[in-house]
């Protein structure tokens, strides 16, 4: 299977005042959610792991390829802080 086409950059994670969080890259809108009756943490969190998406999937790559320990060792680790909100806000 050939790369995904996905956008690239790092997507970063906005919080509106209409009870929406948008993921972005650059200027380009990745997607939306919105609270719409669901408890915030659980959007949030969902906003996280759609944000580090592509981090993670780079680490795979690279599991794949076979990169070296050290390195790869510190892609996942962003990739883990950044699902988990504590990078990249």
């Amino acid at each position: 299977m050939a790369d995904l086409n996905y956008t690239k950059g790092e997507w970063r994670i906005e919080h509106y005042p209409d009870s929406q969080i948008k993921i972005h890259s650059g200027f380009e809108s990745i997607c939306g959610l919105t609270y719409d009756g669901k408890v915030a943490d659980e959007v949030e969190a969902n906003a996280h792991l759609i944000a580090a998406a592509p981090d993670m999937y780079e680490a795979l790559k690279d599991v794949q390829a076979g990169i070296d320990h050290w390195t790869l060792r510190k892609r996942i680790d962003l990739a883990l802080a950044r699902a988990e909100g504590k990078v990249g806000l």
